[in-house]
């Protein structure tokens, strides 16, 4: 089942509950999933895609969290850790730093980089490869490491 299959299927199961407050987390979610598919038309969003949307927004929530905490508007900071945990359900665990850097080293070999100026496209088929797993910043430190040397 795919993500935002999953997600329709978990706000029908707050619907019914009547949670209110994790159902406009779901809506929320699933409007920002409606607008990244209208920019992407007329490709089809995939999984991956979703995954970016939600750690997009789940940084917004964390950099805001940190504003409200500074003004003291607590009903804000406990309604975005509210929605963090509705999303952090759906993003997948990153992989380790042992599995990134065996991943970097397999597209490494696979795309023949030999220098930095390869970052790019060995980056590109890291973001393929990892359906959405990734850490970009260890990776990004990793691919140079390994570039570099």
């Amino acid at each position: 089942m795919s993500i935002k299959a999953q997600i329709s299927e978990d706000m029908k199961t707050a619907m019914k509950a009547r949670e209110s407050e994790t159902l406009s987390s779901f809506r929320f979610i699933l409007s920002a999933i409606k607008n990244k598919e209208i920019e992407l038309r007329p490709k089809d969003i995939s999984d991956s895609d979703i995954i970016g949307v939600l750690k997009k927004h789940l940084k917004q929530n964390q950099d805001s969290i940190e504003q409200y905490v500074k003004t003291g508007q607590t009903e804000s900071v406990h309604k975005l850790n509210a929605e963090n945990k509705v999303i952090q359900k759906y993003i997948p665990q990153a992989l380790s730093k042992q599995e990134t850097e065996k991943l970097v080293s397999s597209i490494i070999a696979e795309l023949k980089a030999t220098s930095v100026k390869d970052m790019g496209s060995v980056m590109k088929a890291l973001k393929d490869k990892s359906d959405g797993k990734l850490d970009s910043q260890l990776a990004s430190g990793i691919v140079r490491a390994q570039l570099q040397s």
